[in-house]
């Protein structure tokens, strides 16, 4: 996407963009229209009033009403036609942002902050569009109101149209200089709101952090700064439209003046009649309209262009591929890594050479010391990142055999601490499989432990959840995060110890519900406490990116080995930190 970036943003808007440019097109005619009405009115009723002719009045107000009534009826379908279009181009901007961020790789939110993309889906778009049902139309009437009245003035006498020529000249000079200040001011605006609007995303989501740790006085002090900042930044952008204010006001008043004059003059040599500057100071007015309008209207412009590069920037983001690429294998397991090395953007190498199977109905676990790379081999199963080396399979072929989709079709997942959407609980369920029915979804919430404590609740399977799922605890929200993996009947089972942070309590009903979740699956899980993998089929240590060790339990127990140790220190009471 170059050129333009407001055209390119709207351009994203599809078949509404020929609306939208018919609605401009419509509006500025008919608004053109009755400016024009009311400038010939006033000079046919000075001329009425010099020749004291009373039907010439009422012939000049029948045809004016005429006129008039038709110009308004064509303003009002374009104004309808362009509101129209402008909200739905800023729906279908928004739904192809969206579209966008689903596209994006796992890497792209790591490295932006949540709060920032929300920016460009927001304030950026809204900047971006805000304008669009006024200023194009504005000022396309502005323009051509502009040339009729310079047009007019021209053929009334040569002389007064020179000296509006001149006086509009100074004003353009004037604006053209300020503009590439505004935008630069505008882009260095948005981006500091994009700023602002992250740290208050930080402040809501760590609402709790903060009472916790009192640390309102820290947040209060980067919030006022990054305040400041948009602040600074829009009085800098408000004294620069001051300046183009001052001198379009220079301009009117000049060409007013010149022009004022100039009539006078003419009129006393007999060479114009009073209508005739009746109706020149009127078109004068076009003329000035324009003028003083370019200072309002490239302020907006060049706030729109900053939001609307930034919104250009986001959607020229590369895509998650549909496939990995160069990962050929033979291996028919459901999860196997061959040789597999993999580094994040920062270039430290986080997966060093690991092989490993899981074969179909096995449970492996994944355990070691943080930061061995055990959730990286997780995200890489998931594909959310591609490895520099090697190849990875999932039921059978390998992630360049098959789409990412296909791929992730065959697994569910629950993480240590699950996340759910705002919504009821019957809708985060069946989002494991969007066409599930209700029976199904009742039967994967008892499957899950959870039937009993969802009916318990006011109103059920629809009980709104709240943001994250603030209204239910964590063992609730853990098991309709494991209903959620049931009802999607995946083959491959991907397990980050959802029982880590509960209490005893949740833990039994959460595990019993996830035994009952594991059967005829394939399991890979990373493990936290050790007690729950010791029936694994196989246990696999990892440790600075390598496989150390591997065995059962009471093979990896036999030997003096980082299993062993780690055990102990159970045993102990330590519990091993998540990864």
């Amino acid at each position: 996407m170059r050129g333009n970036p407001l055209l390119q943003v709207l351009k994203l808007a599809g078949n509404s963009f020929t609306g939208f440019i018919l609605g401009i097109v419509i509006r500025a005619v008919g608004e053109t229209g009755i400016q024009l009405v009311f400038l010939y009115l006033l000079h046919d009723v000075f001329v009425a009033m010099v020749e004291m002719s009373t039907s010439l009045l009422l012939q000049s107000l029948q045809q004016a009403l005429g006129y008039f009534v038709l110009s308004l009826t064509v303003f009002m379908v374009g104004f309808l036609l362009l509101q129209r279009r402008v909200a739905d181009i800023t729906a279908v901007i928004r739904q192809r942002i969206f579209f966008k961020l689903h596209s994006l790789p796992i890497g792209y939110f790591k490295a932006h902050h949540s709060g920032e993309t929300l920016s460009r889906m927001t304030n950026d778009v809204n900047a971006t569009v805000a304008l669009l049902g006024d200023m194009p139309s504005r000022m396309l009437f502005e323009a051509s109101f502009c040339l009729i009245s310079a047009f007019i003035i021209f053929r009334v006498d040569y002389r007064l149209g020179l000296v509006a020529v001149f006086s509009g000249t100074i004003g353009v000079l004037a604006n053209t200089l300020a503009s590439r200040k505004l935008r630069e001011i505008s882009r260095a605006w948005q981006a500091k709101q994009s700023v602002l609007t992250t740290t208050l995303t930080d402040l809501f989501a760590g609402i709790a952090v903060i009472k916790s740790f009192s640390l309102y006085p820290i947040m209060e002090k980067t919030l006022v700064a990054n305040s400041q900042s948009v602040r600074r930044l829009g009085l800098e952008r408000v004294g620069t439209q001051a300046y183009l204010e001052g001198a379009n006001f220079v301009t009117s008043m000049l060409n007013f003046m010149g022009l004022l004059l100039v009539s006078a003059i003419l009129s006393m040599q007999g060479e114009i009649s009073v209508p005739e500057i009746v109706m020149v100071v009127q078109a004068q007015n076009g003329v000035e309209r324009f003028f003083t309008g370019i200072g309002a209207h490239i302020t907006g412009l060049q706030s729109s262009w900053a939001a609307a590069e930034r919104v250009v920037a986001l959607q020229n983001e590369p895509d998650e591929p549909r496939s990995f690429t160069g990962m050929d294998a033979l291996v028919s397991a459901p999860v196997a890594f061959r040789d597999v090395e993999f580094a994040y953007a920062d270039g430290e190498k986080v997966i060093d050479g690991i092989s490993l199977t899981a074969n179909k109905g096995e449970m492996i676990a994944l355990v070691g010391p943080s930061g061995g790379g055990k959730s990286t081999l997780l995200k890489l199963i998931m594909g959310f990142y591609e490895p520099q080396k090697g190849s990875i399979i999932i039921n059978g072929a390998t992630l360049s055999a098959q789409s990412l989709a296909e791929a992730r079709g065959h697994l569910s997942y629950v993480p240590q601490d699950a996340h759910l959407f705002s919504g009821t609980i019957a809708d985060n369920i069946r989002c494991g499989r969007l066409e599930a029915g209700s029976e199904e979804v009742v039967d994967a919430a008892k499957a899950a432990n959870a039937h009993d404590f969802i009916m318990a609740l006011g109103s059920g399977y629809e009980t709104e959840v709240g943001e994250k799922g603030a209204e239910l605890s964590g063992g609730q929200r853990q098991r309709i995060a494991i209903a959620r993996a049931v009802i999607r009947r995946a083959p491959i089972l991907l397990l980050d110890e959802a029982t880590a942070s509960l209490d005893s309590e949740s833990e039994a009903l959460v595990q019993e519900a996830l035994n009952r979740l594991m059967q005829e699956r394939t399991v890979v899980v990373v493990a936290h406490r050790l007690s729950t993998i010791e029936k694994a089929h196989k246990i696999i240590v990892v440790a600075a990116g390598r496989v150390v060790e591997e065995g059962t339990h009471g093979e990896l127990l036999a030997t003096d080995g980082m299993y062993r140790s780690l055990h102990e220190a159970h045993l102990a009471g330590q519990s091993l930190a998540a990864d």
